[in-house]
């Protein structure tokens, strides 16, 4: 059994499978569950989806950190759509080895600094590697020590 769950794990994976990897909506996905006889609840199934999901998040935030420490490149492409009457975006970083979907409800530079750095990170980061940039197109700083 999962902790805080009726179901264990085989019941859990096979919901978690149908829904997200074949796309399966959750109506369909309760009527096929009731049809193999499994008792339970749209509400229930609404949670097995949605709540407890710290170590999927904490896994994707490793998968982000690594994939942008060993990367010599990223490529990042956003898309937007309307759900629920309101305009919300989808941001991808990622290359041949790795992928980060974010959705969020913006698409402005501060929103993908915050997507491509993580929830963790907040604010901006200036190191040398900006620093150099900046001197070399003679940007104007009064914090230069030179």
């Amino acid at each position: 059994m999962i902790a805080g769950s009726h179901f264990g794990p085989f019941v859990t994976g096979y919901i978690l499978y149908q829904y997200h990897q074949c796309h399966v909506t959750q109506p369909l996905l309760l009527e096929q569950l009731w049809e193999y006889e499994v008792d339970i609840s749209a509400g229930q199934l609404s949670n097995i989806l949605t709540e407890n999901k710290e170590e999927f998040h904490a896994e994707k935030e490793e998968v982000r950190q690594t994939g942008l420490e060993v990367s010599s490149y990223i490529g990042v492409d956003d898309t937007g759509a309307r759900h629920d009457g309101k305009n919300g975006f989808c941001t991808v970083i990622g290359n041949d080895w790795f992928a980060i979907f974010e959705s969020t409800d913006s698409k402005s530079r501060v929103n993908f600094l915050k997507v491509l750095r993580g929830a963790a990170c907040q604010g901006y980061a200036i190191n040398d590697a900006a620093l150099d940039y900046w001197k070399g197109r003679k940007c104007r700083w009064n914090g230069w020590k030179n």
